[in-house]
């Protein structure tokens, strides 16, 4: 059995193999020309199999997803890592060979736990490069927002300025718009991912736009996730951490993620505890006995997100009073 590592940038990838002898040679190719076939004839050279043998790549966005969809079509068996799955703390050297020579070793010994890479399907792409177009849309008109009322707050301002800021502003706020009609609409289109949605909307305090994201995280619900397992990927799960007498920090949150999912569950949480019902009850009763506001608000995302996992996993409606049947 042998592993390849790859390490990508922009214009360029370093490759390793590896196997019981260690490693046994890095190569750089350059991402241009027919690439794929300089490194089909590179693998083939020394005796990597493409139907068993892992191709190891580190999830670096838009430049890992360059090699993996041609190298998926030609056949090979990918393993997309995320960087934390990688700690760079066991050497202390730091360079594209060096890094593919630690993915290469990585998926030689971890073998067993790797989990085959597939492409999204193209709709549930399509939606999350508009997810993505959206956030930024948000983010500069936020932006732009400030910008005008800190203007308008001072004694002499421009009316040039202020109709220029009002006309961006504007703009963008029609764009968000199309782009979320453009959501709307693939989603309409496939009666799966519109029944999805449906499920997640009718979880208190869930609206269009989490369902959007849970659409996204989960491949289109065809990835079954569970509630600890989505709440961890968010940042939201505590963890914790404690050794001997020495280290006893306690459980935290590691308090990152996807920042937008991240922001999204934060208003649904804040919609849930407005909403008279269970979570409101909830959230006030664990602050009158002195919990901070914060940290109960992060119970409530947890409750929310366990709940749409749940729903989604047996595919029907959230039902307030329902009780799962217990196996006699």
């Amino acid at each position: 059995m042998k592993s390849v590592g790859i390490d990508v940038s922009s214009t360029s990838f370093h490759a390793c193999v590896y196997s019981a002898s260690g490693k046994q040679d890095v190569h750089r190719f350059a991402l241009r020309g027919d690439w794929l076939s300089e490194f089909v004839r590179w693998c083939e050279a020394r005796g990597v199999d493409a139907e068993t043998d892992w191709i190891v790549v580190e999830n670096t966005g838009v430049y890992s997803a360059q090699i993996c969809y041609p190298l998926h079509e030609a056949g090979f068996q990918i393993a997309l890592l995320s960087p934390t799955q990688i700690r760079d703390g066991f050497r202390l050297r730091k360079t594209d060979a060096v890094d593919a020579a630690r993915l290469a070793e990585y998926g030689y010994r971890f073998a067993d736990c790797l989990k085959r890479w597939h492409p999204r399907s193209e709709r549930v792409e399509q939606i999350h490069q508009r997810l993505i177009e959206r956030m930024h849309y948000r983010d500069m008109l936020q932006e732009l927002s400030n910008v005008l009322r800190s203007l308008r707050q001072h004694p002499v301002h421009s009316e040039a300025s202020l109709s220029r800021l009002q006309q961006m502003i504007a703009q963008l706020a029609q764009q968000v718009k199309q782009v979320e009609e453009e959501i709307r609409a693939l989603v309409a289109e496939d009666e799966h991912l519109q029944e999805g949605c449906a499920i997640v909307r009718s979880v208190p305090g869930c609206g269009e736009v989490v369902s959007w994201h849970i659409l996204d995280v989960t491949d289109g619900f065809r990835r079954a996730v569970s509630g600890r397992q989505l709440s961890s990927h968010l940042g939201k799960a505590p963890h914790e951490r404690s050794s001997g007498k020495s280290v006893c920090k306690g459980s935290h949150s590691r308090g990152y993620g996807p920042t937008e999912l991240r922001r999204v569950l934060h208003m649904v949480a804040l919609a849930a505890v407005r909403l008279r019902g269970e979570l409101q009850g909830y959230y006030r009763r664990k602050v009158q006995e002195g919990k901070r506001g914060l940290v109960v608000l992060n119970a409530v995302k947890n409750k929310v997100l366990h709940r749409v996992c749940a729903c989604l996993r047996d595919w029907r409606y959230y039902e307030r009073e329902y009780v799962r049947g217990v196996a006699v």
